[in-house]
C-alpha cells in the first residue's frame, strides 16, 4: 500500500508539470501573424548582410595588397606562398576569393597576370618583349597555362589581342 501511495505521489507533480507545458505549447494565438523563426530569420540575414559588406571591404584591402605589391608576379604562386606574405590563413585567403569573385585562387592570380600583361603590351618600353617573355614578367611560369588562362578570359588567343590591338591604334 505504500508503495502505491509513493508512486501516485510521484506522478501527480509529473503531470501537472506536463499539461501546464503542453498548455503551453498550443496558446499560439499570442504570437499570432509572427512566424516561428521570424526572430531567427531576421538575426541571419542582419548577420549575413554585415558579413558580407565585411567581406567585400576585406577583399578589396587583400586584392590591393596583392597589386601594389605585385604578389601575383611570383612564378608558381601557391596559395600557401600567399598566406605567408600576407600572414593570412590559407582558408581566409581562399574564402575571400570564392566568395568575392565566384572563381578559385589560380583563376584570381591569372585575372590580375593577364590585366597587368595587357597594359605592358601597350608600353614602349616592353616593346622588346616576346609575348611569352611578357608573360613571364607577369608570373607565368608555362606558355600553356598563359595561353589557356589568356583564352578563358579573353575569349581570344595572345597573338589575336595584340593583332586586334594594333589595328585599333593605327585607325
Amino acid at each position: 500500500m505504500e508503495i502505491l501511495f509513493s508512486i501516485i505521489y510521484s506522478l501527480i507533480p509529473f503531470s501537472l508539470v506536463y499539461l501546464i507545458g503542453l498548455n503551453g505549447f498550443y496558446q499560439f494565438e499570442i504570437f499570432s501573424g509572427i512566424s516561428s523563426n521570424y526572430f531567427i530569420d531576421n538575426f541571419n540575414k542582419n548577420m549575413f548582410v554585415q558579413s558580407k559588406k565585411q567581406s567585400k571591404n576585406d577583399f578589396e584591402q587583400f586584392k590591393q595588397t596583392i597589386i601594389i605589391e605585385r604578389l601575383y608576379a611570383k612564378k608558381n604562386l601557391t596559395l600557401y606562398d600567399l598566406s605567408i606574405a600576407l600572414k593570412m590563413k590559407k582558408r581566409v585567403i581562399s574564402i575571400l576569393i570564392n566568395d568575392n569573385t565566384d572563381t578559385t585562387f589560380y583563376h584570381f592570380i591569372n585575372q590580375l597576370r593577364i590585366k597587368e600583361f595587357k597594359k605592358h603590351l601597350i608600353e614602349d618600353e616592353h616593346q622588346k618583349f616576346t609575348l611569352f617573355g611578357l608573360a613571364q614578367e607577369v608570373g607565368f611560369s608555362s606558355k600553356s597555362t598563359f595561353y589557356t588562362s589568356f583564352k578563358s578570359i579573353e575569349g581570344m588567343t595572345p597573338k589575336q589581342y595584340q593583332s586586334k590591338l594594333k589595328k585599333s591604334v593605327s585607325t
